[in-house]
């Protein structure tokens, strides 16, 4: 068997893998937006690994999994890293999900000239619920050591100190934009 013949059934296998865990944690019905997603994301993060060595597609998975049923919210945290991680375009994004997702996913990909905070402070500022509900996931998810097979101090440091200050101004600013 060819290596690429090989690498393909590998990757389909993969994606089968994924969308069956896939269909255990998201709980909304499987419309042709969120397969195409997860789809995108799983093929997008194919081969990349997350610190503690899992297949990386299972963080967007959990993000997904924790921003509630909205087929909107569901798609961006499937995508939220496909840009920044995985040089999938924006136009791509536009084209295939609409200005909806690809302007989420555009607040949610950090530019390199702007500091964590800045980058924070556009999120939180944007009066983008989704991009804000699905970063709030995304950082609870990144707080999580205990899902490093050996965190270190810097592991809970970051958490603390970086995701947990971040989570609250978002927090915010989503309660905020509900009470105006």
């Amino acid at each position: 068997m060819s290596n690429t013949k090989q690498t393909q059934e590998q990757e389909a296998e993969m994606l089968r893998s994924a969308m069956s865990e896939f269909n255990h944690i998201v709980t909304i019905d499987r419309t042709d937006k969120v397969v195409a997603a997860f789809s995108l994301a799983c093929k997008a993060h194919a081969g990349q690994r997350d610190k503690s060595g899992r297949a990386y597609i299972a963080h967007p998975m959990t993000v997904a999994s924790n921003v509630g049923d909205d087929e909107t919210c569901v798609v961006v945290a499937l995508l939220h890293d496909v840009v920044e991680d995985a040089h999938v375009s924006l136009h791509e994004i536009r084209d295939q999900f609409g200005s909806d997702v690809a302007d989420a996913v555009a607040l949610l990909t950090h530019d390199d000239n702007l500091t964590y905070g800045q980058y924070i402070d556009r999120i939180a500022t944007s009066s983008n619920e989704v991009a804000i509900r699905v970063k709030i996931a995304d950082l609870a998810h990144n707080m999580c050591v205990s899902r490093l097979a050996h965190p270190s101090y810097g592991d809970a440091d970051r958490a603390i100190l970086r995701y947990a200050k971040a989570y609250t101004k978002l927090v915010s600013a989503l309660c905020d934009g509900k009470d105006a």
